[in-house]
């Protein structure tokens, strides 16, 4: 297999990156909730605390919006999102959590990484 065969996907993509502006402020939300409470607690805490971050930073949300889900024309139930930021970016309260583990496992790939580094 020739790698260069593939399209780079990273190629001029952060130009177009969708609702770029608003995604970098609820990634620096998330971090703020995240940094105050720390880790191991229920998602709802968290969905509450983002509530309280976009209210002070005055960022536009609707929390538990509902919306109906229609399959060939029949109610199947509904979809509700934790958070939907700015009217067009659907937030989940578990990217406290995922953001955690993330950076979690970047600390410990770093410090394994540093660790065997020659001297």
């Amino acid at each position: 297999m020739n790698l260069n065969d593939f399209p780079d996907l990273h190629v001029g993509k952060v130009e177009t990156y969708p609702c770029k502006e608003e995604t970098h402020a609820i990634i620096g939300c998330a971090f703020e909730v995240l940094n105050e409470l720390g880790h191991g607690l229920n998602e709802k805490l968290y969905e509450n605390a983002l509530v309280v971050e976009f209210k002070h930073r005055g960022i536009a949300f609707d929390q538990q919006r509902r919306f109906e889900v229609l399959y060939k024309s029949e109610h199947v139930g509904e979809f509700v999102p934790d958070l939907i930021a700015y009217g067009k970016v659907v937030v989940s309260a578990f990217i406290c959590v995922h953001l955690r583990l993330n950076f979690s496992t970047l600390w410990k790939t770093n410090e394994k990484h540093l660790m065997s580094a020659p001297a």
